[in-house]
This record gives structure tokens, sequence and C-alpha cells, in this order.
């Protein structure tokens, strides 16, 4: 029978808070000035319509840094990986950590067509 006690521990820091900004700014940069390439046409007209730099002939998006910056600003702090049961949710928020295997669900549901898909591996 599972218990529904969690164990709660500090924070996990393998790095450090220089590392983890120069790793951050690292990001910002690839992200604005080499991008990413996006093959779903839906996906490329949604960063478009954000004010992302799109190339669609070679569907590249690059995000201006304004762009990142804000949006991280509006994610949620705290966000719910709902379980069969509440007590085997999983809330992802600043000093919680999680193991586990890493593996991808089998199936997963499109909230944008409505359609269970298999896993692409």
């Amino acid at each position: 029978m599972r218990s529904s006690s969690r164990i709660h521990c500090g924070v996990f820091r393998s790095l450090s808070r220089s590392d983890i900004e120069a790793i951050h700014g690292a990001s910002l940069e690839i992200l604005e000035q080499i991008g990413l390439q996006v093959k779903s046409k839906a996906m490329v007209e949604i960063f478009k319509k954000g004010g992302a730099d799109v190339d669609e002939n070679k569907n590249r998006v690059r995000i201006p840094g304004h762009l990142l910056k804000d949006s991280l600003s509006k994610a949620p702090r705290k966000v719910i990986l709902g379980g069969r049961t509440e007590v085997n949710d999983l809330v992802l928020e600043d000093g919680r950590a999680y193991f586990g295997l890493g593996e991808l669900p089998l199936h997963t549901l499109s909230t944008w067509k409505g359609e269970i898909s298999d896993r692409q591996t």
C-alpha cells in the first residue's frame, strides 16, 4: 500500500548561481540568434503571432530576448502533474524535487487536435 506522506528535503544545487545565470544567458542568446527549427506549421504561426522572427522557408523561429523574458515572467510558479488520485500528484515548484525513471508516457493527448497519439521515439 502506498503512503501519502512525502519526504521534504532541501534544494539540490549542483551549479552555482553564476553558473545558472551563464547557462540562462547562453540559452537566451541561442534562442534569439540561432533559433529553433519548427516543423509544425501551426506552431510556426503561433510563434509568428506571438512576435517571434520567423523564416517560413526554413521553418526557423528566432525568439527575441524581450519576448522570452516577458513569457518567463508570466509563466506559473507552480505546475501540478495530476496523478490518478490527488495523493499521487506531482507538484512542480521551488523547493521540490522528484526522482524517477524519466520515461515518457506511452500515449499523449493532444489538446490542439483532441486526439490520443502514440509516443514518438
